[in-house]
């Protein structure tokens, strides 16, 4: 998927813009090892609880419904809905 957006998708939208992807915001991480880490690792994770909490995919976290009291055929009560 990543080769077809940099193969295929960027090189359309560059010759359509006349323009090339604008990557100079990433310009003073070269060289600066502090700056990269510090802009990594929150990047990582935040990636890791969008992997984890996938509202994208259209559902809770993972073992949310594992818990009872988080089920929605439940009332608090134990009763079926």
């Amino acid at each position: 998927m990543e080769m077809g957006t940099t193969y295929g998708v960027l090189p359309v939208v560059a010759r359509l813009t006349g323009k090339p992807p604008e990557l100079s915001m990433f310009r003073p991480m070269v060289g600066n090892l502090e700056l990269m880490l510090l802009t990594l690792v929150p990047m990582w994770l935040l990636a890791a609880f969008d992997e984890e909490c996938p509202p994208a995919r259209g559902g809770p976290p993972a073992g949310f419904f594992n818990d009872p009291k988080n089920s929605p055929c439940e009332s608090r009560t134990g009763r079926d809905i």
